[in-house]
């Protein structure tokens, strides 16, 4: 069987000296920029992936490695290079997707989010070649100006909090950026795996909160999950910005959180940075104005 995409010479030596041959391959290309293969070899699975940007490639280099020693579940790196300015990663297949069941402030999520946010790494990070998480003007402008958003109501709301939060996206923490439920995987013992680090870089906790919350969520569900994240990493080294910080303050700014994830997703929609369908984009847009107005 043949590759489904043209390799470079040391990763055809890399599978021919490791692995029998390949047997089968299927693409797992999502949103993202990146081209995501698993490939099988016999009965061996191993996740293909390769990007022209730099960022995920970097995480594994430089990051992933110290997270793992800090209780943070990444999946394995097996080889990874750059060739005529590609990044290839091949990386460690996680057997099973996240329960739909465990999509409600899982225990064991949280943890996992909360060792991230604590762990320590090299000060100050080369944030130049990593993804940069900001709320700008174009941003607001670019959801305001989608038909169905109601521009004049959502205005004052949206402009509001854009000045007022800008404290989110100071680089205090390690995020993931992205770890809402579908990127998360378990392995054959039940333990959650993050992947998907192409949008790894420094911010509030609340982002990866927020992030973790399916679909367009009530103020309920911003307060439960700040409790959720709170008392599941009490009992261990805390993260300060979570002591600083009311249940109902942190719950705001997870509230927040989300409300930037949900406008940035529709700028790089119409900038052409995500995969999405337009039929899901106009279902979003049609919601949006309802559902900012009953947060504020």
């Amino acid at each position: 069987m043949v590759f489904p995409v043209a390799l470079p010479a040391a990763l055809q030596d890399f599978f021919a000296r490791n692995y029998p041959p390949l047997t089968h391959s299927k693409s797992l290309s999502g949103m993202s920029g990146s081209s995501v293969y698993r490939l099988t070899f016999g009965n061996i699975p191993v996740i293909l992936k390769t990007n022209l940007k730099p960022q995920e490639s970097l995480f594994y280099w430089s990051y992933a490695p110290l997270l793992r020693e800090q209780g943070v579940a990444i999946p394995e790196s097996y080889w990874s290079g750059e060739v005529d300015e590609h990044y290839w990663l091949v990386l460690e297949n996680i057997p099973k997707p996240l329960p739909h069941e465990r999509w409600n402030a899982d225990r064991q999520v949280l943890e996992m989010l909360g060792r991230l946010h604590r762990a320590k790494l090299p000060s100050p990070p080369d944030l130049t070649r990593l993804y940069k998480p900001e709320w700008t003007t174009e941003i607001t402008d670019n959801a305001l100006s989608l038909r169905g958003t109601s521009s004049e109501r959502i205005a004052p709301i949206l402009r509001g909090w854009e000045a007022q939060y800008q404290h989110l996206f100071r680089p205090l923490y390690p995020i993931s950026a992205d770890p809402n439920p579908n990127n998360w995987g378990v392995r054959s013992d039940g333990s959650p795996v993050l992947f998907d680090w192409e949008r790894f870089s420094f911010g509030a906790p609340a982002i990866d909160v927020a992030i973790l919350i399916p679909g367009l969520p009530d103020k309920a569900a911003f307060r439960h999950y700040a409790r959720r994240y709170r008392e599941i990493n009490s009992s261990v080294g805390q993260i300060s910005y979570i002591q600083e910080k009311a249940i109902e303050e942190f719950a705001e700014d997870i509230k927040i959180a989300k409300v930037w994830v949900v406008l940035e997703f529709l700028y790089n929609y119409t900038t052409g940075q995500t995969g999405i369908s337009r039929e899901k984009i106009e279902y979003l847009v049609d919601r949006l104005p309802g559902w900012l107005e009953s947060l504020a």
